[in-house]
């Protein structure tokens, strides 16, 4: 039986994939139905999904077309659960867990290489057209050290403030277990799935692609830009360093 665990999504780290994953494991028989619990926040508000509510997932549609199909349609909310629904959860994910609604749990979280982490999100910016702006432009006004920021005010909600390198400094003192996604398979996940006899199938709908350097040159990013990103996210970078 898995053991009680929380996988913490930062934005654009991979946390998607990880999600549908574990949602694939039970689709599959290979986790009990309604084993994962998946917290995320969309429009403003707070959801859960569990499988237990959603009898048409699909490993084919993207994980956040399944949400949007699923909302209102959620019975009801994890804290009021019956009992023997809300003991069949194990395995917490998403945007919106934090480390003080599951004090037993263990609780991971997986960091990624900050300037891929923004190429990311600045692709998906781009997506939505929420910026026209160069990614050279864009990185220089987009927030800095954000995966620090992001642990400190949304996993350990601290509402403090103080400069990114306390921040960094909390977060390191945390219960939190961290891992970088370049080397999340090797170091967590195959680990994981042999333990607890999951399958580690990659054909899911992996939200890591390289569409994210067709924005870009990826050359110019990694020669001209990681310096100065380095210099504005050094935290970050600190942070994500300490995984390898």
């Amino acid at each position: 039986m898995v053991k009680p665990i929380v996988f913490h999504h930062i934005p654009k780290t991979g946390g998607s994939t990880l999600q549908m994953r574990l949602l694939w494991n039970e689709v599959k028989g290979k986790l009990p139905k309604g084993t994962t619990l998946i917290k995320y926040n969309a429009g403003g508000r707070e959801w859960e999904y569990s499988l237990l509510d959603d009898p048409h997932f699909t490993k084919r549609e993207p994980l956040h077309e399944q949400f949007i199909r699923h909302r209102g349609k959620q019975d009801g909310w994890y804290a009021d659960w019956p009992k023997d629904k809300k003991d069949k959860v194990k395995i917490i994910a998403g945007h919106s867990a934090t480390i003080k609604d599951f004090p037993e749990h263990k609780h991971v979280v997986v960091i990624r290489n900050p300037l891929w982490r923004d190429a990311s999100h600045y692709h998906y910016d781009t997506g939505l057209q929420r910026t026209k702006l160069p990614f050279k432009q864009w990185i220089l006004q987009t927030e800095t050290d954000y995966q620090v920021k992001w642990i400190y005010k949304n996993i350990l909600l601290h509402t403090s403030e103080k400069s990114p390198a306390s921040m960094l400094d909390d977060v390191k003192r945390s219960k939190l277990e961290f891992y970088n996604l370049e080397g999340f398979d090797k170091d967590f996940w195959n680990p994981f799935c042999t333990k607890n006899k999951l399958t580690n199938h990659l054909s899911v709908n992996d939200n890591v692609t390289p569409r994210d350097w067709r924005v870009m040159d990826r050359d110019y990013v990694n020669k001209v830009l990681k310096k100065t990103h380095k210099s504005m996210n050094i935290c970050d970078w600190a942070l994500w360093g300490s995984t390898i």
